[in-house]
């Protein structure tokens, strides 16, 4: 699949999370990460969040890495692995798109859409999913040289959930989270192995019901048996979980849902 035909429309929808990170900005190594410590330092164990197409330019992923962070008791990091460019700016995000499902876009609003894709190929191209899982593996290798933590989790949304499927096909990590990573193929399941949590939206449009079981089907014949887990949050659309409409109230339950089930993941399993 081509990281073009991986982008739709509703990776460029959502909202801003309300409040402001209590973090601050790190390097490690040549590359740069938001970074806030948890409140069990004895634990020596650490989140990684690997952002959606908007990176760090939003807030959202540094909300929500405090939040994380808080639950958990573990360091949190949001890397920055766009360099301080993300491919969409902020300002691009299309607030005026549905987060709920069933909702056909307008002629009008589709032709919008590209209208907004089209200038940013280049920049997508320039940050597709293998690229960045080369600059994640730099991030993890440099922040172990550094930190030697015993226990790393990651956590990816959309386009970081691509990611993060890729980080945990080697023995880098010990955990993952993968929250709407948009278009998976049951071959990209099958070759993971470290522990796995899935937040899967109700409809996903580089998704199908029948594409999502054959993933499902797919972690349950893995012959090492490593645990996966599997939620659909109801009512919800791709980018629920890290760019909500807190208006709508199935989407706040969602989103707190699914914050709820990477902070138990991960604390079960690092």
């Amino acid at each position: 699949m081509s990281q073009v035909s991986e982008v739709c429309e509703d990776c460029f929808t959502g909202a801003l999370l309300p409040g402001e990170p209590t973090g601050s900005m790190t390097s490690i190594g040549s590359q740069q990460a938001y970074y806030k410590p948890g409140n069990a330092p004895t634990d020596r164990k650490a989140i990684i969040i690997l952002p959606d197409i908007f990176g760090l330019a939003s807030n959202n992923h540094q909300i929500i890495a405090d939040q994380l962070a808080q639950e958990t008791g573990f360091d949190a990091y949001v890397l920055d692995y766009f360099n301080g460019s993300p491919p969409v700016d902020v300002n691009q995000m299309l607030r005026y798109l549905p987060q709920t499902p069933g909702i056909v876009l307008s002629t009008w609003k589709k032709l919008k859409f590209y209208w907004t894709l089209l200038p940013i190929l280049p920049a997508i191209k320039a940050n597709r999913p293998p690229v960045l899982s080369n600059r994640t593996t730099d991030f993890i290798t440099n922040l172990q040289k550094e930190k030697s933590y015993a226990k790393l989790g990651v956590v990816g949304y959309c386009l970081g959930g691509k990611v993060a499927i890729l980080i945990a096909q080697a023995k880098l990590i010990d955990s993952v989270v993968i929250l709407h990573p948009g278009g998976v193929e049951p071959d990209e399941a099958r070759k993971i192995l470290v522990p796995s949590s899935w937040v899967w939206p109700e409809e996903e449009s580089q998704l199908t019901p029948q594409m999502r079981d054959e993933i499902e089907a797919a972690l349950k014949e893995k012959s090492d048996n490593v645990a996966f887990e599997s939620k659909i949050y109801k009512g919800t659309t791709h980018g629920f979980a890290s760019r909500p409409n807190l208006t709508i109230p199935e989407i706040k339950d969602a989103y707190h849902g699914a914050l709820e089930q990477s902070a138990k993941w991960l604390t079960s399993t690092l």
